[in-house]
């Protein structure tokens, strides 16, 4: 046996010893409150810590409030996922690691991250980090809406959804299934309000509608699409010369 308790490599029932002292050490704790998985083995917490939901969608339409729970569709949700795997000869799965350029340290998930930092090398934490205009000034950081009542806009034109920048979609459980803002969404209206499923640095626009299989945000930034009929001609803007003050070897 080696220190603490560790047995010395050596012999193959002391490997097979190494080998199983490896599964009971504590594996790395999951988003989820259990435990990830070690080679073909998986724990889980019976004090499993509870997923935090998020704050639901407010919407005042008339006098009514509606409180939606939101979740957010993708296509892993809709179509299924495949992923590859590599395992080693064991069968066990491996895991993506890399090495350093003098071959000396193995840097495996989680031991290393993005920065940013200055010219002179300080670390910038993100706290610091402001956001800033096209024009180059800072803006603002506009909260979440999520929780608090979001006033609903229309009905509106359904062909304002065609000029959407479509950033994410969201299911929406509605905590009133006769509400009058469901009602009206169930016969085909469409509607629209703020939305920010976090804070960031615009708020962006949710379209409202709904289908066979309920209802859903559309959420994303309204374009300003230029109109253009058969025969116009577009004459591109004047661009600086940048060899006006170059030398006219024709004129020489």
């Amino acid at each position: 046996m080696g220190a603490a308790g560790v047995p010395a490599l050596g012999e193959p029932a002391d490997l097979a010893r190494h080998r199983l002292l490896r599964f009971e050490l504590p594996p790395k704790t999951t988003a989820n409150g259990g435990f990830g998985s070690c080679g073909r083995l998986r724990a889980f917490s019976p004090f499993r810590a509870k997923t935090p939901m998020a704050k639901p969608l407010v919407l005042t339409f008339g006098n009514a409030d509606l409180s939606c729970t939101p979740v957010r569709v993708d296509r892993s949700k809709i179509y299924g996922q495949r992923r590859r795997v590599a395992l080693d000869a064991a069968g066990r799965l491996c895991t993506r690691a890399a090495l350093t350029e003098d071959g000396t340290t193995v840097i495996a998930a989680g031991m290393a991250a993005q920065g940013y930092f200055t010219p002179e090398g300080r670390w910038v934490p993100r706290s610091e980090l402001v956001g800033l205009s096209p024009e180059g000034q800072p803006v603002d950081v506009q909260p979440s809406t999520l929780g608090v009542p979001q006033a609903v806009e229309g009905p509106v034109d359904p062909a304002e959804v065609l000029a959407l920048s479509l950033e994410s979609v969201f299911q929406l459980t509605p905590a009133d299934p006769v509400h009058p803002l469901v009602t009206a969404l169930q016969a085909g209206q469409v509607f629209r309000c703020p939305f920010n499923y976090a804070a960031g640095l615009a708020t962006e626009t949710a379209y409202l509608v709904a289908n066979a299989e309920g209802l859903f945000a559309l959420v994303g930034t309204p374009l300003t699409l230029p109109w253009a009929e058969e025969g116009t001609t577009f004459v591109p803007e004047a661009q600086p010369d940048e060899d006006a003050g170059d030398l006219d070897f024709d004129a020489l």
